[in-house]
Parts: structure tokens; C-alpha cells; sequence
């Protein structure tokens, strides 16, 4: 078992260590990482003070693969490293992806209290995102990239209004050569006494048209005096709003349903923690009813730990919610 203590820092760099001079905003498409590893705020240089001092106390020979997965998939690689030091400000001895005798898979961690007791914790992030909405957000945010890349727009900022058949999405070239034939049709001086005059319907809009059903609304606002011809800032200035009915429990509970099994049988208390990111939010209500459920229309609840037959996953001693914001 690996022992860790206060004493026990180990050298580490996580991020690199150069003078950072760029002070702008993190990009619509930037990972976390990338934007805390070059940004110069002094914001982010306590982030990763902090972030540093956590993975110092992370097992060496795991280090690699955290560093990997942070570049990666910085949300659930830095979930698992707060747990991680969570467990140890709790005083805990630590093993990383422990065995157990009853599996071949590996949980995160199993923590050891100074009394002897011993816990068995299991990280998850939720996003409330399918696979189908990632794909579509992927193939957006290209789009949106290669927008923001490519079209010359000094006088004016371009907006998105609405996608329809996201998952149709044509080569990015066709909507750029579109947008930036329209921005240099725009008079800059007129469109902007237009616009201050408070009618709405000066600001040109058009509507590209791909193929298979797949549109894109598109509008164009000028720029204030100030802010023309700037380079430093992006092309698009608003972007699609999206909306749903319902919230996160969902999501929640199909999360906490998956890992309470994933393990079978357990010897020690199981504690399933769960980070929830969701854009939709996290409340109490999305809590209970992802464990409980109970609200079910006919009675007959579904909730991870009480179903139609009463309680079940019994093996998950609890669950930890977080909200850890990105």
C-alpha cells in the first residue's frame, strides 16, 4: 500500500514552466488545460499553484497516466485528482486503482482511515450529454472554429441564430465562402445609424441552406467605433441558445445505476461520487429523484435506490455529489 503524508511530496511539473504573457479569454472551443497551461491571469496561475500542489501528492508511478488524461479529458482526470486529495486531507492511506478479488476491474481509489476502516471510491462526471449531442457539439464547434478562423469580418460581428440538422453539417468551406461573400456586401456606417436608431429588423439576416435539410440562420450586428478592425477579436459574437423540459436526474441516475454494479459484491463500504456539470444544472430535486424517485406517476418508483419492489444497490454505502464547476 502506498502511504501518503504531509512529508511525502514528491518533485512534479504538471504544467510548463515558461514566462506567460498572453492575457487573453479562453477560446469558445479551448480545453481546460491548454487555456490554464498558457493563460498569464494571475487567476489562473493560483489554479495551477493548486492543481500542482495535488498532483505533487498523487503516486508517482500513476502520475503519467493522470498527466495524460488531464491534456485529455481535463474534468474527469482532475475530478478523480480533488478526490484523491480529498482522501488524503482526510488523513487516508491511498492505493490508486486498487485490485479487487472479486473483479478484474479496478475502482479509483480505496482509502485507509487512521481507525482501520477502510472505503472503496468511484469517481463519474456527468455532463448530461449523449453520444449523439457530443457528435453534434464536436461538429459544431469545428464549424464555429473555422468560422471565427477564416472569415474577414473587421466591421462586423457575425451571430448565429438556429441550427437546424446539426448532424447534417456540410464542409465548413461552403458556409465560410457564404458568410464572408455577405459581411463584404455590408455598408459599416449605415448599417451601424441603422442599428442605433433601435429597429430590430435593420441588421441583415440570411439563412444558408446545405443539403439533406441541414440550415444555419445567420446574422451580422457592426461593430462599435472602438473595436473595428481589431484582430484580437473573434468573428462570432453570439451563438445558437438551446433549450429543454426537464432537468439532470436522468443523467444522474443512469450514471450512479452503471457504477453501483460495475464492481459486484463488496466487502467494504462503496462510494459512488459524482461530479454533475451538467449546463443544465444540478439541484436537490434531480438528486432525489435519480435516487428515490419519489414522484413516479403510477407509484411505481425507479430511482437507483428504491425501485418498483422497494430497496435495491444496496452495495453503494453512499453518494457523494459534487458540483465542481469547469
Amino acid at each position: 500500500m502506498h502511504t501518503i503524508d504531509s512529508h511525502d511530496l514528491i518533485s512534479a511539473q504538471l504544467f510548463e514552466n515558461f514566462h506567460r504573457t498572453d492575457g487573453g479569454i479562453a477560446g469558445e472551443y479551448e480545453d481546460t488545460f491548454s487555456f490554464l497551461n498558457r493563460s498569464a491571469w494571475p487567476e489562473c496561475q493560483q489554479v495551477r499553484t493548486l492543481i500542482e500542489e495535488f498532483y505533487s501528492r498523487y503516486p508517482s508511478h500513476e502520475r503519467a497516466e493522470l498527466r495524460c488524461k488531464l491534456q485529455n479529458q481535463f474534468d474527469s482526470a482532475f475530478f478523480e485528482l480533488f478526490l484523491h486529495e480529498l482522501l488524503f486531507r482526510l488523513g487516508c492511506e491511498i492505493v490508486v486503482h486498487p485490485s479487487l478479488p472479486q473483479t478484474k476491474l479496478k475502482p479509483d481509489f480505496v482509502g485507509r482511515f487512521a481507525c482501520g476502516e477502510k472505503v472503496i471510491l468511484e469517481a463519474v462526471v456527468v455532463t448530461d450529454l449523449s453520444n449523439a449531442e457530443r457528435a453534434r457539439k464536436a461538429r459544431l464547434n469545428g464549424l464555429y472554429r473555422e468560422i471565427n478562423a477564416k472569415v474577414n469580418s473587421p466591421n462586423f460581428f457575425v451571430c448565429l441564430r438556429k441550427v437546424t440538422n446539426a448532424h447534417l453539417v456540410p464542409p465548413s468551406k461552403d458556409i465560410v465562402s457564404f458568410i464572408q461573400a455577405r459581411v463584404a456586401e455590408l455598408d459599416w456606417e449605415r448599417m451601424s445609424a441603422e442599428s442605433q436608431d433601435g429597429n430590430p429588423y435593420a441588421l441583415p439576416q440570411w439563412t444558408y441552406v446545405g443539403k439533406e435539410g441541414f440550415e444555419i440562420e445567420i446574422c451580422a450586428v457592426p461593430r462599435s467605433a472602438e473595436t473595428r478592425g481589431d484582430p484580437e477579436i473573434r468573428t462570432l459574437g453570439a451563438f445558437p441558445g438551446t433549450a429543454r423540459w426537464g432537468g439532470s436526474s436522468p443523467a444522474l441516475k443512469k450514471s450512479i445505476r452503471d457504477k453501483s454494479t460495475k464492481y459486484g459484491a463488496m466487502t467494504v463500504p462503496f462510494v459512488i461520487a459524482v461530479n454533475g456539470i451538467s449546463r443544465w444544472g444540478v439541484g436537490r430535486d434531480d438528486v432525489l429523484e435519480a435516487l428515490f424517485d419519489p414522484n413516479h406517476e403510477d407509484g411505481k418508483r425507479d430511482g437507483v435506490w428504491f425501485g418498483p419492489k422497494g430497496p435495491r444497490n444496496r452495495r453503494v454505502s453512499a453518494v457523494l455529489l459534487c458540483k465542481i464547476p469547469r
